[in-house]
C-alpha cells in the first residue's frame, strides 16, 4: 500500500508540474519564407523552445508567449519535433526545390569572376583559345605533330592566364563547398552573401546590400557584377534580372513606403526583394 501511496504521489507531482506548460503551433505545416520556413506557436510556462529537423537544430526564446523557429529548407518533406518542458508536437516543413549542388555553383561563379577581371583584349583571347581548343581535341586523330604543338603551347598559355586570373579574384570568390545550415559565403563593401546548404545542395541565396552601396557607383558595380555572375550560376538570364529589377523598384518608387516588389523570375529562379530603412534584400530560390 505504501509503495502504491508513494507511486500516486509522484504521478500526481508530474502532472500538476506539466499543467502549467503549453505548447501548440499556428499551423500544422509550413512552406518556405526566404531562405527558411518560419514556424510560429504559443508557449507557457517555460523559458524556451527546442526543435529538431533534417536540416538542423537548436533553441530559441519565448517571449510574451510565443516563439518563432527558422527551420532550412530542404528538398524533400521534413517533420519538426518541438519540445518545451515536458510537451511535445510536431509540425510539417514542406519541400523546397534546390537550385543546384552548392559547389557546383560556386565553381562557374568562381570561374566567370576570374574570366570577367582580365582585360578585354585577354577575355577576347581565351574564348578564341578556349574555341581552338575544343575544335582541336575533335581533330587530334588527323593533326600534325607540329599543330599539336601548338596546341600543347596554346593550352598552357590558357592555363597560365587563368591561374593569374584566379589569383587576382581569390578574395572574391566563393568557397569551393558549404556545410548544412545558413552560412556567410562572401562578405564586401557591396553586400553580404548568405547561402541556405542542405546536404551539399543549395537551397536558396540571399544577399543583403547596403543601402549606401546603391548611392556610390565603384561598389554598385561591384554589386552588379557579383549578383549578376550568381544569378548567371544558377541558371538565370541576369540581362533580364536586372531589366527586371531596374523596372520593378522604378514602379515601387511611385509608390509611398514600398517595402518589397513583385517576384523576378528568370529560367524557373525566383528573385525576391525587399527593403529597410537601412539595406537591400534579395533571395534567391527556385
Amino acid at each position: 500500500m505504501k509503495i502504491w501511496k508513494y507511486t500516486m504521489v509522484g504521478l500526481l507531482a508530474f502532472v500538476l508540474a506539466g499543467c502549467g506548460q503549453q505548447l501548440s503551433t499556428t499551423k500544422t505545416s509550413y512552406g518556405r519564407d526566404g531562405l527558411v520556413a518560419i514556424v510560429k506557436g504559443t508557449a507557457r510556462g517555460v523559458d524556451r523552445v527546442s526543435y529538431t529537423s533534417d536540416a538542423g537544430k537548436g533553441s530559441v526564446p519565448v517571449n510574451s508567449g510565443t516563439f518563432v523557429v527558422n527551420v532550412p529548407v530542404s528538398d524533400v518533406a521534413q517533420k519538426v519535433n518541438l519540445k518545451a518542458g515536458s510537451m511535445q508536437t510536431n509540425v510539417k516543413v514542406k519541400a523546397g526545390q534546390s537550385l543546384g549542388t552548392y559547389s557546383t555553383i560556386a565553381a562557374k561563379f568562381n570561374q566567370m569572376l576570374a574570366v570577367s577581371s582580365l582585360p578585354k583584349a585577354d577575355q577576347a583571347k581565351l574564348k578564341q583559345a578556349q574555341a581552338a581548343s575544343a575544335n582541336a581535341q575533335k581533330n587530334a586523330a588527323t593533326m600534325s605533330p607540329t599543330e599539336k604543338m601548338a596546341m600543347a603551347q596554346q593550352a598552357q598559355q590558357l592555363k597560365t592566364l587563368m591561374a593569374q586570373a584566379n589569383a587576382n579574384t581569390k578574395a572574391s570568390q566563393l568557397p569551393a563547398t558549404a556545410k548544412t545550415g545558413i552560412h556567410s559565403i562572401l562578405k564586401s563593401a557591396s553586400g553580404d552573401y548568405r547561402a541556405s546548404i542542405v546536404d551539399g545542395k543549395a537551397m536558396g541565396f540571399a544577399v543583403v546590400v547596403p543601402l549606401s552601396v546603391l548611392k556610390n557607383s565603384k561598389k554598385m558595380q561591384t554589386f552588379a557584377t557579383d549578383f549578376g555572375l550568381l544569378t548567371t550560376s544558377v541558371g538565370a538570364d541576369a540581362k533580364s534580372v536586372f531589366s527586371q529589377f531596374k523596372k520593378l523598384t522604378k514602379d515601387a518608387k511611385s509608390k509611398n513606403n514600398a517595402t518589397t516588389i513583385s517576384t523576378i523570375k528568370s529560367h524557373g529562379v525566383k528573385i525576391d526583394v525587399g527593403y529597410s530603412t537601412t539595406a537591400l534584400y534579395l533571395y534567391v530560390t527556385k
